[in-house]
């Protein structure tokens, strides 16, 4: 809570010129109105699960998430599992955040694999909307070199 007099306000809102302090007001405004800065209390969550052969090459580009790599001697192929997270100011749209996340799979010139890469719609934190794609990937140990 701010403590200062309204003068102060004022004087301080008028340094910084109309269109900066209207602007300032707008966001003070929209964090009000969205509970608090967070603006994306509602949150929605979908797994899904890929699976590939243990000798197969691939790159994973997730700019939205994060990526853990677990090698498991049990496996006999890869397990890719990504859980795709979509949050709003609202349930409706958490539930649309999910929904626009999207993943492509690229195969690669040359057969060097394959490239997966989570791509997320642009701009729609105004909206009030935030995407997240966290990847859980689990292999057999790469054998030992000599």
């Amino acid at each position: 809570m701010n403590h200062r007099p309204p003068s102060v306000i004022r004087e301080s809102a008028q340094r910084l010129g109309p269109v900066t302090a209207g602007l300032y007001g707008a966001i003070l405004a929209g964090c009000a109105s969205t509970s608090g800065c967070g603006g994306t209390p509602f949150e929605s969550r979908r797994a899904e699960v890929l699976t590939a052969p243990a000798e197969t090459a691939f790159t994973l580009e997730n700019t939205v998430g994060d990526v853990r790599v677990v090698a498991d001697p049990s496996a006999t192929s890869v397990r890719m599992e990504v859980i795709r997270i979509g949050k709003g100011s609202t349930q409706q749209k958490a539930a649309e955040a999910v929904e626009e996340l999207r993943f492509e799979l690229i195969d690669t010139p040359g057969n060097e694999g394959v490239v997966v890469k989570t791509v997320q719609p642009k701009s729609t934190w105004a909206a009030g909307k935030q995407h997240a794609a966290e990847w859980v990937i689990t292999a057999p140990p790469a054998p030992a070199s000599s």
